[in-house]
């Protein structure tokens, strides 16, 4: 389990993204059409209608000065030079995964509230790039703190799991005011939860109630005509116990509570979805992976990569072929990066400036 690190001061370009990415944005983008009316909605109704569970309102956080040119942090393996996620948010991420289901193979986590409340993460990442993020008004983040979208591995039966107070029956209220239909949709009881099947502007969702501060929406899925209202179903299913969710799986439960804490969190079943990542969307044996945007100072971010495998030994040798072949994420190669194994785990982890971090998140997640 030893130390691996490699400088490589070269780029080389990837190829263009597969098919199958693609559609995937395609069915993200659609879905988040909706679900964009849906939030500007939600936030013009916690600011004119009587809400029926309000929460307090975020604090905007002082933020420290910032040197105008932050010192460069060397990449190691040293102690702590790979953090353990944050225990609070670590919890509060299981809790939204518990509602993805079994068969789903891939899961992205966006912090709202760092994303909203940062200047210097909202100047480097561009809130553009993530499709629904430009297009929430200010004060989002008194709405939303956080966003799950998960899917399968042919981009169908989206899902998206929302963390915080969405009071559906105030936003129906809202959208009646401003002239909207809704299609006069009626919540429907679900063990104990409430599920609403709404029509946006001829686009179907359904809404689902999971607690006081969490809430999971999908649009349905064309393959195999399954409805809006079942895909929420089953990720109630999931939540309550009564189906297996992803985090049951060994593999991906070791990754979650392994990687550090984020702006944006993404996992996948396959190395394959990794396709824009070079070796590790062709490493052999690869159990899950999953990687992580961490917020270091104004000027660099944090990525960190893992990679879980069956075995040690696995793990040592996906290690020793990063070091001999370097890292592509994308067109970029980083100039620094440490490798290492933990157990049947590879870790990866380098650092790029402010101004890359909006291309590092498209080739991660594909979303822009």
């Amino acid at each position: 389990m030893g130390i691996h690190t490699r400088t490589r001061p070269t780029r080389r370009a990837i190829g263009q993204p597969a098919n199958l990415r693609q559609q995937r944005r395609q069915t993200q983008g659609k879905f988040l059409a909706g679900l964009t009316i849906l939030l500007v909605l939600a936030f013009a109704g916690c600011s004119d209608v009587t809400a029926t569970a309000t929460r307090e309102p975020t604090p905007t956080p002082t933020l420290a000065p910032t040197p105008t040119t932050a010192p460069v942090p060397v990449v190691s393996f040293g102690d702590g030079s790979m953090p353990m996620p944050d225990a609070e948010k670590l919890a509060r991420l299981s809790q939204l995964l518990s509602g993805v289901p079994a068969q789903y193979t891939q899961a992205l986590h966006l912090d709202l509230a760092a994303l909203l409340d940062n200047p210097d993460v909202q100047e480097a990442i561009k809130l553009d790039s993530l499709g629904i993020m430009g297009a929430l008004p200010p004060g989002t983040s008194n709405v939303l703190d956080g966003l799950v979208l998960a899917s399968r591995d042919d981009g169908e039966g989206l899902i998206v799991i929302m963390d915080g107070n969405l009071d559906i029956e105030s936003l129906f209220q809202v959208a009646q005011a401003f002239g909207i239909s809704l299609g006069g949709p009626k919540a429907q009881a679900y063990r104990d939860h409430q599920i609403w099947d709404i029509d946006i502007l001829g686009q179907k969702l359904a809404i689902g109630g999971v607690d006081g501060s969490t809430s999971v929406s999908s649009t349905g899925s064309s393959a195999g005509g399954v409805s809006a209202v079942d895909l929420v179903k089953s990720a109630l299913d999931s939540f309550d116990g009564i189906e297996p969710g992803l985090l049951e799986d060994l593999n991906v439960a070791r990754l979650v509570n392994r990687l550090p804490s984020g702006v944006v969190m993404a996992l996948f079943l396959s190395c394959a979805e990794m396709e824009d990542i070079s070796p590790i969307s062709s490493l052999e044996s690869c159990a899950g992976a999953a990687a992580s945007v961490e917020f270091l100072n104004a000027d660099t971010f944090a990525v960190n990569i893992l990679v879980g495998f069956g075995i040690e030994g696995e793990a040592s040798t996906a290690a020793a072929l990063v070091e001999e072949d370097g890292l592509s994420v994308g067109s970029l190669v980083p100039q620094e990066m440490a490798a290492r194994a933990e157990g049947p785990l590879l870790a990866v982890r380098f650092f790029i400036d402010a101004a890359e971090v909006a291309q590092v998140i498209d080739t991660l997640i594909g979303l822009e």
